[in-house]
């Protein structure tokens, strides 16, 4: 006993020994690889496991499949460890070695294939070393496996043998230090991981930040893109088939949809405490359409001008020119726009035409009403059986006006007007064609001009040169506005000037400022309108002065010039009508 006790003291001794040890462990391996490989080829298959959704990481969406990892050697260390700790032998499953916060799937299957490999020569040094006496120590020991995308970190706490020293927190730390994991440590888990009980469980340590995808952008319609699509009005059950609502009107500048743009998205971090990029949200196919614009920032689509807005193609388009191809007509309904309007074909009984800006028909017009923003022009002409109305903001170009109504801001001019009311803001031109005026009233306040005037069945025909209805009222609204502003000026001057003597005082000094603010604004006002004023005078001044130029008169002919009527009974040729001192005029041109 005693020479044995020796030779196991004796360095030499133990190094043969070892050797020996480590020869046999060897020839062990090479037999069971042998062995091995003299399996039938069925038994060689390895076991696959089959993971659904509901079972792997957050990141792993599609369901997968790996091969089952070799944990012999950990079942064999984890068996010494149980019984060195006298709780007796158990070869526990591959979920046992799993905490609840790390699933099984491809990546933890993989680390414990790396465990199995490493704790060969774990269990080779406590083979070879049994012998020795005492056996040498065996510490715990941390291992780190982070995931590939390198969002999780796991740890797999190894427990000392023959009375090595376990892990403590210290060395958890360092272990994470030296793997470069910094980012979002559990240090709950690493607390865990000191604790005998948590030996040998794979348990997730650290978690990054996934990033989060971008918002994507939408358009909200403020005007639907519906629109343009014709739709009938019903009044107590009676479909009004004349108003189709197919014409939206829409002003310059005008919303037409809002833009919610897309976000960045909020970048994510590794474990390692890199940053991981977000994804940006996607923007929807912008609608726009010519004659629409975006705003400065980019979050709305505004209407480039006044006109009617339509969708096609997947995008708002704004005209200011609608052209209809036919007639107006229950086809069409009425038509409503801001802009311009073309129509090809007429417009006919009890349909109206309305446009902010010129009216172009090809055709001609019947009991309808037409009303321009600007100029009308008609290519034929109207027979409104007397109820057509004709308006205009400017000039109306007309080739006959028949039983009709029409005004015009400016000029009216056509080849023949019969049974109609005219009034206009500047002349009345009827030369070109027959030239004929016939019965009905032209009113105009620069002049008249026709090549005939009445017929020959003596029909009352009456020409004024008078302010028209429009300019009287305009008249009296620039009056009415003058004196307001002149009562407001005059209270204000007073207010100034009583307040002059405590001007010293800052109360009362700043009230001077205000008052002497708002005079300023008074005057200018005043100013203006003034202006307005002597405008219309002098325009009310040349009416005294237009003439009317005549090629052939027939009576009867009711003639009235600022005031001053006479009544031609007899024919006349080559008249010119003016007003004299104390009555009109008939001379010749």
């Amino acid at each position: 006993m005693k020479e044995q006790a020796k030779e196991n003291n004796d360095p030499d001794s133990k190094k043969s020994l070892l050797w020996s040890l480590y020869q046999k462990f060897s020839g062990r391996r090479k037999e069971e690889e042998e062995k091995k490989a003299n399996l039938p080829p069925q038994e060689k298959v390895e076991t696959s496991f089959h993971l659904h959704e509901d079972e792997v990481h957050e990141d792993k969406k599609n369901t997968a499949v790996f091969p089952a990892p070799d944990i012999a050697n950990l079942q064999k260390f984890y068996n010494i460890w149980r019984q060195e700790k006298g709780w007796g032998n158990k070869r526990p499953a591959l979920e046992s070695y799993l905490d609840t916060s790390a699933p099984l799937n491809e990546e933890t299957s993989s680390a414990f294939c790396q465990l199995n490999q490493d704790m060969e020569s774990t269990l080779l040094s406590v083979e070879i070393t049994e012998q020795i006496n005492p056996p040498p120590k065996i510490f715990g020991k941390v291992n780190i496996f982070i995931s590939k995308d390198q969002t999780i970190a796991w740890a797999f706490i190894l427990p000392p043998l023959r009375g090595g020293t376990s892990v403590a927190e210290a060395d958890i730390q360092k272990a994470l230090l030296d793997a470069h994991v910094t980012f979002g440590i559990d240090h709950q888990a690493v607390l865990r991981l000191t604790e005998p009980e948590s030996c040998m469980l794979l348990t997730q340590i650290a978690k990054g930040k996934e990033p989060k995808r971008g918002r994507d952008g939408k358009i909200e319609e403020v005007i639907p893109h519906t629109v343009g699509t014709p739709v009938m009005t019903t009044n107590h059950d009676i479909v009004n088939y004349r108003d189709l609502n197919w014409l939206v009107h829409v002003e310059k500048d005008e919303i037409i949809c809002k833009v919610i743009q897309a976000t960045k998205g909020e970048s994510g971090m590794t474990v390692l405490g890199e940053k991981i990029p977000a994804q940006e949200g996607k923007m929807p196919a912008l609608p726009k359409g010519s004659g629409t614009y975006l705003s400065e920032n980019g979050t709305e689509l505004l209407a480039q001008n006044d006109g009617q807005i339509f969708y096609e193609d997947g995008k708002y388009h704004v005209t200011d020119v609608i052209t209809i191809e036919n007639d107006v007509d229950l086809s069409t309904g009425n038509i409503d726009v801001k802009g311009n309007v073309f129509v090809r074909g007429n417009v006919r009984d009890d349909f109206w035409v309305k446009a902010t800006g010129d009216i172009n028909i090809s055709g001609s017009i019947g009991a309808g009403t037409v009303i321009a923003g600007k100029n009308l022009f008609v290519g034929n002409g109207i027979n409104g059986n007397n109820k057509g109305h004709l308006e205009a903001g400017k000039d109306i170009k007309c080739r006959y006006i028949e039983n009709a109504f029409a005004k015009a801001g400016g000029s009216a001019y056509a080849d023949s007007i019969i049974n109609s009311t005219i009034v206009c803001g500047r002349s009345v031109m009827v030369e070109s064609g027959q030239g004929a005026i016939a019965g009905g009233s032209v009113t105009a306040m620069t002049g008249i001009q026709a090549r005939v005037v009445g017929n020959e069945r003596g029909i009352v025909t009456r020409l004024n040169l008078e302010p028209t209805p429009e300019f009287t009222a305009f008249k009296t609204k620039i009056a009415n506005d003058c004196k307001t502003m002149r009562l407001k000026t005059q209270t204000a001057e007073k207010q100034r000037d009583l307040l002059q003597e405590g001007k010293e005082d800052p109360e009362i000094k700043k009230a001077i400022e205000g008052i002497s603010f708002r005079l300023s604004i008074f005057q200018i006002k005043l100013k203006k309108l003034q202006q307005q004023m002597d405008n219309i005078m002098e325009q009310e001044k040349q009416i005294g002065k237009a003439k009317m130029k005549i090629e052939k008169l027939y009576p009867i002919a009711v003639l009235r010039i600022h005031g001053m009527t006479r009544v031609c009974k007899d024919v006349e040729e080559q008249c010119l009508v003016f007003q004299g001192d104390n009555d009109l005029q008939l001379g010749k041109f």
